[in-house]
Parts: structure tokens; sequence; C-alpha cells
């Protein structure tokens, strides 16, 4: 007997120092769009986008506010982005009033198409970070040419999923 696909609508907030790619990822990935010009964004900023997993459907929501899940993103050519994450993820965890270790979080760290002579953020760094607030998940992302943006939504989406159907 087939099992009827679900449709799980989930959404995602993105937290992170100014100009460090947020918008830029939201537009790359649900519009396949990409513009280098800094424009200011706003706390009502929304973009969708549907993907299919297992034969189930996630409609992934990207928000400035409200989620279901954290993604902290700093750039990896500015160290204070990658420094103020922890102080961004406590506010988040206490306006949001959530359980940090039972809320999924990930790292991305945007900006990986610029020059490697560019990089003030050692991926070592990101990794103890992650360790220590218990982030199982973090990625290297392009927001520019898109790299590993889908990688990033589908897998927290598909965690998304297995905790729904864990709580059934």
């Amino acid at each position: 007997m087939d099992v009827e696909p679900r449709t799980y609508t989930f959404k995602f907030i993105l937290i992170g120092e100014a100009r460090t790619g947020k918008s830029s990822i939201m537009n790359k990935y649900c519009n396949d769009q990409f513009n280098g010009k800094y424009i200011v964004s706003t706390s009502s900023e929304f973009c969708e986008k549907e993907i299919n997993i297992n034969n189930d459907n996630a409609i992934i929501e990207l928000w400035a506010s409200g989620s279901d899940c954290c993604l902290l993103v700093c750039d990896i050519t500015n160290k204070r982005s990658f420094e103020t994450l922890e102080m961004l993820m406590d506010q988040f965890v206490t306006e949001a009033q959530i359980n940090a270790t039972e809320f999924p979080f990930a790292v991305v760290v945007n900006k990986v198409d610029e020059e490697i002579s560019d990089y003030c953020v050692e991926m070592a760094e990101v990794e103890k970070f992650c360790k220590n607030k218990k982030i199982q998940m973090v990625y290297q992302v392009s927001a520019k040419t898109g790299f590993n943006l889908n990688k990033l939504f589908l897998d927290m989406a598909t965690k998304l999923i297995e905790n729904c159907v864990s709580n059934e």
C-alpha cells in the first residue's frame, strides 16, 4: 500500500551581522538570483521554495523573524561576523524562549567563493564553536554561486521532517 505523501511547512530564520549575505542566501536559494549590491533588509523579508524529500514535500519558508530552525550566518571574510554568532544565538534563544540543545541550529559560513587569502575565519574555530554549542550542522556556502545551498536546506528540512515523524 502506497503511503500518501505529506507536506510539511518549515520556517527558517537567518540571523547574523549586517553584510554577511543573509538576504543573498535567501534570494539565491529561492529565486536563483544574486545581486552583488548591498541592500538593507527589512524584518518582513520572506521567500519560500518547495522541495521533495523521500516522497514527502517540504515547503521551506525563509524569514527574518520566527522559525522552526535557525541558521547562524557569518561571512568567512569578516572575523567579527563569526565572533558575534554566540551573542546572536544567545539572544535568539532568550527571545524565542527555546531550549538551545533541542532546537535545530546550523552555522552557515558564507562567501566561500572569495579568494582564500581574504578568509578571516578559520573552520577549526567554527567547528569548536559548534561543538561547544552542540550544533551538529555547519555549512560552507556561497550565495553568489549557489554552492552548497541546496544541501544546506535539504539537510535541515530532512532533520525537521525526522523530528516531526518521531514526535507523532
